[in-house]
Formats: structure tokens, sequence, C-alpha cells
């Protein structure tokens, strides 16, 4: 049986740049990779979402930018704007499919994609133990209403 657990808040940055490619970031569709401890999201054409690692919170935003020092470059904390859940479990990828768009079983571990789940927008990082769901933080209680309805354990949040 999948379980949805929602995970500590984290520092997060949308990063804007033509040259950040330079820098080490992944680029192209679904691409996504370790980054300063934490992982980096191609979200579109020269945008990523950076995000911290376990016990990087919102202040600590601006070190998701280092080695990226004297590129242009927009960078936005949006370390509020996205709750973080974990979905795990051996249907965890069963009951994605029944509200996500996307060929699950074709995805490769440490991809990433930006989606919609339930109709509600989110990034979506496929990981060894399961799945990584990154939704506005204001679809959160709703997008867990969702699973508890297609019948996943949902774990209190803390």
């Amino acid at each position: 049986m999948a379980e949805l657990a929602r995970m500590p808040d984290r520092a997060m940055l949308v990063l804007r740049s033509r040259d950040a490619a330079a820098c080490g970031l992944p680029v192209g569709v679904g691409s996504a990779a370790a980054w300063r401890g934490g992982t980096a999201v191609w979200i579109g054409p020269d945008e990523w979402l950076l995000i911290g690692g376990d016990g990087v919170g919102g202040d600590d935003a601006p070190a998701l930018l280092a080695g990226c020092a004297g590129l242009p470059l927009v960078a936005v904390d949006v370390s509020g704007n996205r709750s973080l859940y974990r979905l795990h479990g051996a249907d965890a990828g069963a009951v994605l499919a029944r509200g996500c768009s996307l060929d699950l079983a074709g995805l490769a571990v440490g991809t990433g994609w930006s989606t919609l789940l339930a109709r509600a927008q989110l990034v979506l990082l496929v990981a060894a133990d399961g799945y990584r769901l990154l939704p506005r933080r204001s679809f959160g209680r709703y997008l867990e209403a969702w699973f508890q309805a297609v019948g996943v354990a949902v774990a209190e949040r803390s």
C-alpha cells in the first residue's frame, strides 16, 4: 500500500539564466541532478528549481547559488511557495497513474518533471524509494484529500 508523508520544508530557489548550464545545472526535459547537497530540476527553458537537502531551510537559500557567481541570472526565493511530500510503497506508481498523464513506467530514477496530478500543478521527482511531490503550498491539503480518496495512507503532519 502506498503512503504519503509531508516532509520538512526546504530552501528552494527558482533560477533563470541563459548561462546557468555553465555552472553545472542539468539541461533538458526531465533532467535533474544532485546540487549543493540537494537537487536541481530543469523546469523550463532557462529555468531551474533548486531544492535544498535535508535540514536546509529557507534561510539557507542563498547557499544554493554557490558556483554560479558572476553569471547573469535572476534567482527568487520560493521556499514558502511549495510543499514537499514523499510518496512510497509498492503501488505508488499505480496510484500516481490514476491522476497523472505522464507514463510513469518510462521515467528513470533521478529525473524531474513539471506535470499535473489531479488537476494540481506540481514538480515530480522520481526517487529510488518512490516519488517526491512538490505542489504549490496552497494545493497541499487538496492533494492530501485526493490521495485519501484513492486509498492512500496520509501520515499526520508533524
